[in-house]
């Protein structure tokens, strides 16, 4: 199997990821206020925003197999790189959008779950879940200073991102960090 030199950065992963949900948050101004929640360790990333969600249909399009057998041209979103990410061991995406969950899941590259729920009680946004069947360079694990930094970054004003009307509250391994 190729290996998606991408997946071996959790901290780029997370830039990207961080980037397309300010982004998206400046996209749509009508975005309630809300939470962002990460996780991560050596072989584990997970991250969760309070954004828009993706349709079903999106979702549905970029990864069900077409009649002919062939794969729908595999794209979700213009603002996040899930295209990239489709690769890793183990990837889930849970879009919480307008009442529903969309969960997809891939392992080592074959889809193993696709399925939409009702969902009145959870707030939109996205949760993005990967993982690593080898351990990670400690240089590439993403840790509470990094995300700290980021969101510092972003707030100052050096981050070459639109300015967000707010300060979300930031959760990262279960801790909440200020910055």
């Amino acid at each position: 199997m190729i290996i998606n030199e991408y997946l071996r950065d959790q901290k780029q992963i997370f830039r990207d990821l961080l980037a397309a949900t300010v982004l998206e948050l400046d996209r749509y101004p009508d975005i309630l206020k809300g939470e962002f929640v990460f996780g991560a360790n050596e072989t584990v990333l997970s991250f969760r925003n309070c954004g828009k969600g993706f349709l079903p249909l999106v979702i549905a399009r970029a990864v069900l197999p077409e009649a002919e057998g062939e794969k729908a041209d595999g794209h979700m979103s213009d603002l996040y790189p899930m295209e990239a990410l489709l690769t890793a061991d183990v990837f889930e995406l849970h879009s919480f959008h307008d009442g529903k969950t969309t969960a997809l899941k891939y392992e080592k590259s074959e889809l193993v779950e696709l399925g939409v729920y009702p969902d009145w009680s959870t707030p939109e946004g996205l949760l993005i879940h990967l993982e690593w069947s080898y351990s990670l360079a400690e240089e590439q694990i993403l840790k509470a200073r990094d995300v700290t930094s980021a969101m510092r970054r972003l707030f100052s004003g050096k981050a070459p991102l639109p300015k967000m009307r707010w300060r979300p509250t930031v959760w990262f391994n279960g801790e909440r960090v200020m910055y």
